[in-house]
Order: C-alpha cells, then sequence, then structure tokens
C-alpha cells in the first residue's frame, strides 16, 4: 500500500475518526436508540424505556410492577426528563462539579471499555509475572523463641545470660519475666511488629537461624533473639495467583486503553494553559 492510502493511515484525525465510530458503535450497543425519533419539544416514552423502567424496579424489588406501578414509573421518568430539559436551558448544569464528574466518570468508563474484554492466556500472564515480581510478593514470615533481659540491663547480665545460652541453659529459666511469649511461631512482619512492637521483624528476620542473637531492642526493651523457623520472601507460581495477576494485567490494560484514546480526544483541542508562577516547562 503506498501514496495517498499510506499517508491516510497515518493522519492522527484518522485514527482518531476510527476511534469515535467505534465508541460511536459500542455506546449504542448498550443505549440503543428509540426507534422513533422525537422532535426537540417531544418528550417520546417507548416501550423499551418502559421494559427499562420495569428492569429496574425487578431488580429492586425483586418481582415486576403492575400496571398502576408502570404508570407512576413512566409519570416519573416524564418529570425527570421535563426538570432536566428545563435545568439544561437555565444552565443550570454549567460549573456543577457534581455533574461535571459524573460525566467524566461516564467518559472514563467508555475509554476503558474493551480492556476487560480481552483474555490473556498464560503465556501473555507469565510473561507479565516475570516482569513484575515485586507486585506479587509473598511476605515471608519467622518463628523464634526470645529471652527478655528488661528495659534496660547492665552489660554483666546481658554478658551472663548469652554465656548460659550459648552453654545450653533452658532459655525458659532465664531473663526476666513478663507477659510476652518466649516463642513466637510462624509469623510475618506485621504479625511480630504487633506483638514485639513496630520495626522488631525488620531486625530479627536478617539473623542467622539457629542460634542466640542479639540484644534486640523492641518496644519493651531488650531481647536475646534465637530463630528456629523461617520462610523468605517469594513470588508464588502463576497457577497459585493467577486471578490476581490477571486482575493487575487487566487494570493496567485499561490504563494503557484510557490514556490512548484520551490522547486521541485531546488532539481534537487547542489547549491554551495559564502561565503559572513556578511551574517547570
Amino acid at each position: 500500500m503506498t501514496g495517498e492510502p499510506m499517508r491516510l493511515l497515518r493522519e492522527p484525525l484518522f485514527h482518531f475518526a476510527i476511534l469515535g465510530a467505534a465508541l460511536f458503535v459500542w455506546f449504542n450497543q448498550i443505549n440503543p436508540p428509540s426507534p422513533e425519533v422525537a422532535a426537540p419539544d417531544q418528550i417520546l416514552v417507548d416501550t423499551q424505556d418502559v421494559e427499562r423502567l420495569g428492569l429496574r424496579f425487578e431488580a429492586t424489588r425483586q418481582r415486576p410492577p403492575t400496571p398502576e406501578e408502570t404508570t407512576q414509573l413512566v409519570d416519573a421518568a416524564i418529570r425527570q426528563e421535563i426538570m432536566v430539559r428545563e435545568a439544561r436551558a437555565l444552565g443550570l448544569d454549567i460549573g456543577d462539579e457534581v455533574i461535571r464528574n459524573r460525566l467524566v466518570q461516564k467518559m472514563v468508563f467508555l475509554l476503558e471499555s474493551g480492556a476487560t474484554s480481552q483474555a490473556p492466556d498464560d503465556a501473555v500472564l507469565e510473561a507479565y509475572l516475570g516482569e513484575n515480581p515485586e507486585k506479587f510478593v509473598q511476605p515471608g514470615w519467622i518463628a523464634f523463641e526470645q529471652v527478655y533481659l528488661g528495659q534496660a540491663p547492665d552489660p554483666e547480665t546481658v554478658a551472663k545470660i548469652r554465656q548460659q545460652l550459648d552453654a545450653g541453659v533452658d532459655p525458659l529459666q532465664l531473663g526476666e519475666r513478663s507477659q510476652l511469649p518466649a516463642y513466637v511461631p510462624p509469623s510475618r512482619s506485621t504479625q511480630v511488629d504487633g506483638v514485639l512492637g513496630r520495626g522488631v521483624f525488620a531486625k530479627i528476620e536478617p539473623l542467622p537461624s539457629d542460634e542466640w542473637a542479639g540484644p534486640i531492642q523492641s518496644g519493651f526493651g531488650a531481647h536475646f533473639v534465637r530463630i528456629t523457623d523461617r520462610e523468605a520472601a517469594s513470588t508464588p507460581p502463576l497457577a497459585k495467583i493467577r486471578d490476581k495477576v490477571l486482575a493487575e494485567w487487566m487494570r493496567e490494560a485499561a490504563d494503557a486503553l484510557s490514556a490512548q484514546r484520551y490522547e486521541a480526544l485531546q488532539s481534537k483541542y487547542e489547549i491554551i494553559r495559564p502561565e503559572l508562577a513556578g511551574a517547570s516547562e
């Protein structure tokens, strides 16, 4: 393909026209127009409108409306349409942040539409997981024993207890009495920090396993600690977290699609920005 057709395909306005047509087709699929077209000063409520009102009523009340209720629904819809038209005629929608935000929400929905219908295969998700492992890391955990030394133990007491621990003395016989557990079962950072104070997990986790270390400072004081079991943070295989990976992939796909479509919409406008003091170029 050469010449004029190729230049046409490269034109941004051509791509925008295609985008606009696709959005128009999609929007009309979910909001089909009435078979009859009302004049500007007419309010037309057709059978599709009645069906839609009935379905909405049934979804709320768990039963179809009676003929009298259907008449009331139609009257309410007509009243709403009259009030909306008159409000627009008076310009009441201009500058209303609630209305503007609602319109923005609908446009964002339109711009992101299509991404959720994509169905990537496992190869695509596997590649996405490999490129973004930090998003799906499973936190590690540790299990450990601790001997509480008190809020401000003197160096001689600390040295003596350490010698006893290294000599194999039962840790339950050492240190000061407290309500703290002598053994903390397999726990993640939030659990450990919840028991001993914020940041304690980060102090204990790097320590070697199966040997006493410390003293470690907690919110209660000083401790000797011995890690008895542990599991490092890791990224699970796709089979175990497929739903989570798929949801994140679809979220990013929707964001990317929305950004592309917004750029196409933005290209329609000449945007004149104010000069802001201190703003970077």
